[in-house]
């Protein structure tokens, strides 16, 4: 039993040394895991912050841009150009809210048409992440019928006259009806469908009268209207007399 005892000692200091390097091992392994998982995390959380950097700064960079709108303004059912830089297929075009399906698109242009019913608004470029809007208003005006004079009432007067335009499809708004005369513009004082009322100018020349209707065109009177000097009497002789005298005018625009 004596002799005995130092084996089981020396067994029992080989287990607990046994045990603790398995213990040290155990440890180490698992700080080395740690280690590696706090690593790849790191290197997770970096890619895909970079990832996202790289997308947000694509993106930036093909932002779109709205430079103009050809034309400004127009009736329903007109096709209008926007013009910028950086379009695609992936945006959707709207107007006033309402989506619109784009007629051709490329990279500087894309054609659209304006709906029917349409107000004037903007257009808005709406992709997955952002969006713009057209820095100008496109103007909604009404679909009219082309003007006809058919003839003016006097055809010819001095300055001052008023010229009576008759004919169809005029507008009932004044300011609507630019009418001119030899290249000269004439205040409008009244209008209807039918009707213009316009004042001659001293500066007027003789020609033919020209009516354009805002948004409908133009039409020309088919004769012309003769200027005549301003009316002016400078004296008369005699000064005096019975009634029966003759008197003797002495002026200018006085018709033969």
């Amino acid at each position: 039993m004596i002799d005995s005892y130092p084996m089981k000692f020396t067994n029992n200091m080989r287990n607990s040394t046994d045990r603790r390097k398995s213990k040290t091992n155990s440890n180490l392994s698992e700080a080395r895991r740690m280690n590696m998982i706090r690593r790849v995390s790191w290197l997770a959380i970096v890619a895909f912050v970079m990832g996202y950097a790289g997308i947000a700064a694509a993106q930036y960079a093909a932002r779109p841009i709205i430079v103009s709108l050809t034309p400004a303004s127009g009736p329903p059912g007109s096709q209008v150009k926007i013009t910028g830089q950086n379009f695609g297929p992936e945006y959707q075009v709207l107007y006033n809210g309402v989506p619109l399906t784009p007629v051709s698109v490329t990279p500087t242009e894309i054609v659209v048409k304006i709906p029917a019913n349409a107000m004037q608004g903007r257009f808005t470029l709406k992709g997955p992440v952002q969006q713009v809007v057209s820095p100008q208003v496109f103007w909604v005006v009404e679909t009219r019928a082309v003007p006809v004079v058919t003839d003016i009432q006097p055809t010819f007067g001095a300055p001052g006259t008023v010229v009576t335009i008759n004919g169809n499809n005029f507008s009932t708004k004044a300011h609507e009806n630019a009418v001119t005369m030899g290249g000269v513009g004439l205040a409008v004082r009244a209008a209807s469908t039918t009707r213009i009322q316009a004042l001659v100018p001293p500066s007027a020349r003789t020609g033919n009268v020209t009516v354009q209707v805002f948004t409908a065109g133009q039409a020309t009177s088919p004769m012309a209207f003769t200027v005549l000097a301003e009316l002016k009497i400078e004296s008369f002789n005699p000064p005096m007399g019975p009634p029966g005298t003759p008197v003797t005018l002495k002026g200018a625009g006085f018709s033969t």
